[in-house]
Order: structure tokens, then C-alpha cells, then sequence
């Protein structure tokens, strides 16, 4: 039995990162990233008592197995809210992320008039609502997991976009529709 760990990437920006290590796709390179907090996943292994030297230990041989079965939970409400026991997987979803930097123009709040300002805060949420819009639109659905300003609210803003959707869905195949950018 395998259990798998960090296969959204959520944690350090690489998908499929405990199945990666076991197909050999991934290798030592990996414990060098770094996540939020700036610490690597050799940091968390050892915090979790293990050795990051035995990370390719985790290797499965081609053809070492006959059959692979995944048995997972569920992630959304469906066959709970159906009331169905058990579900057949019917579609792999893909995921795509990018880091959106929207960059404005910081000037003083009380004189400038509205008209004149270029605030990344209420560029950046422009630009989200049209990505919820976008993706509403279609079966996937898109993920913001957070936004940062800073140094103020007028000049920077950094927020991630993750996408999910079937490999079929439309959005895929329009994924560079929507810019990030400039106020």
C-alpha cells in the first residue's frame, strides 16, 4: 500500500510529487525547492524524521508492477450529496498555474483623482473576476488560494491562479485568454 502526499502541488508548486518520486519523473533536485516559508522539502523531511539522502529509495521499478489501483475520497459534494456509496472515476482532471504580478503606480491617495490612478489592488481584482467568469462558464472550476500586496496597495500585487478542469474542458484551450499585468 502507497500513500500518496502532495499530489496537487499545493505545498511546493509541483504536482504529483510523492507518485513522481516513485515513477523516477522527479529526482534530488526536488529537496532544493522551497515553499512560502522559504524551507525546503529536505527541511520538511527531517522535521518529519526522515533522511532526504533516501528520497530515490522511493523508486518503483519499471515493471515491477502488474496493475496499479488508486483508491481515493472524494474532493466534492457529488456522491455525498447523492447519496452513493462508492463512484467510478470517469476523467482526469489537469491543472495549470501562474503567478499573476499586477504592477501600478503608487501616488498620493488624498489628491489624485480617481480617474488618474492606477491601483494593482483593483486591477488585480478585475482580472480575477474575469477569470472567475471565464471558468464559471465551463465544468472546470479555478482555485485563488491568496493575493499579497505590497509594498502598498497602488504598486504591486501578487496573487496565484490555479485552474482545474477536465482535459476536454474549453478553458483549457483558451488558458491564455486572460492576461495579468498592468493597472
Amino acid at each position: 500500500m502507497v500513500i500518496w502526499t502532495n499530489e496537487e502541488g499545493n505545498h511546493f508548486g509541483v504536482g504529483t510529487l510523492g507518485s513522481g518520486m516513485a515513477a523516477g519523473t522527479l529526482g534530488p533536485e526536488i529537496l532544493d525547492r522551497k515553499d512560502g516559508q522559504g524551507l525546503t522539502l529536505a527541511d520538511w523531511l527531517r522535521r518529519y524524521g526522515q533522511d532526504p539522502s533516501h528520497l530515490t529509495d522511493a523508486r518503483i521499478p519499471r515493471g515491477a508492477l502488474a496493475a496499479f489501483l488508486e483508491l481515493h475520497i472524494e474532493q466534492g459534494p457529488h456522491l455525498d450529496e447523492s447519496k452513493i456509496p462508492i463512484g467510478v472515476v470517469q476523467g482526469i482532471v489537469g491543472i495549470k498555474r501562474w503567478q499573476c504580478v499586477v504592477t501600478g503606480f503608487a501616488n498620493h491617495a488624498g489628491t489624485t483623482p480617481m480617474n488618474r490612478r492606477k491601483d494593482a489592488l483593483a486591477a488585480a481584482s478585475r482580472e480575477l473576476l474575469v477569470v472567475r467568469e471565464v471558468v464559471r462558464a465551463e465544468t472546470g472550476h479555478q482555485v485563488v488560494p491568496s493575493a499579497t500586496c505590497g509594498p502598498s496597495l497602488a504598486r504591486l500585487t501578487l496573487f496565484p491562479v490555479v485552474l482545474s478542469f477536465p482535459s476536454s474542458c474549453a478553458t483549457w484551450k483558451r488558458q491564455k485568454s486572460t492576461a495579468c499585468g498592468n493597472a
